[in-house]
């Protein structure tokens, strides 16, 4: 025998779904977007460089958590780390740049892509500029190289590499 059902069950008011809770939630929705559209935006976005950076030079999220609605929930609540907490060879230059794009507040942050472009940009050159001088640092110290290259070796060569013209062979 099929189990009885209370006719007034499926019609009792308290029951039926309330036509102004539905629009109590929308209106809710709405009101809460501004303050969503305020949190999302092109600093939000320069947030997520840094979180792929700070990855990529450490290894680690830049929140971790057993999910990833809690890894957004740290995001939204915790302070990220210092890239050099982690990786504490990352150069300071390059550490700042991602620390600012990871600031809690957006105030904080780069105020736009071209401006955090323009950061790493600067570092890169930093580097690129570095790396050069360790090269020229390592012909002139080892004259063995500096006489296969032609660089000039001594006191008075400053990290400059200069190139000798080769006798032609005869």
């Amino acid at each position: 025998m099929a189990p009885q059902t209370d006719a007034k069950e499926s019609t009792d008011p308290k029951k039926q779904p309330d036509p102004k809770q539905k629009k109590t939630t929308v209106e809710q929705l709405k009101s809460v977007l501004p303050m969503i559209s305020e949190l999302v935006g092109p600093r939000s976005d320069l947030w997520a460089v840094g979180a792929t950076m700070f990855t990529a030079l450490t290894g680690q999220m830049v929140h971790e958590g057993q999910t990833d609605s809690e890894e957004l929930l740290y995001a939204m609540t915790k302070r990220a780390p210092s890239v050099r907490t982690i990786a504490p060879d990352v150069s300071p230059d390059l550490a700042e740049v991602v620390d600012r794009a990871l600031a809690f507040e957006q105030e904080a942050r780069w105020p736009d892509a071209r401006a955090m472009q323009t950061a790493v940009r600067a570092v890169a050159e930093k580097v690129r500029l570095r790396s050069l001088s360790k090269v020229a640092d390592a012909v002139e110290n080892t004259p063995s190289l500096a006489l296969i290259t032609g660089a000039s070796t001594g006191p008075d060569a400053e990290h400059e590499i200069v190139r000798k013209p080769l006798a032609s062979a005869k």
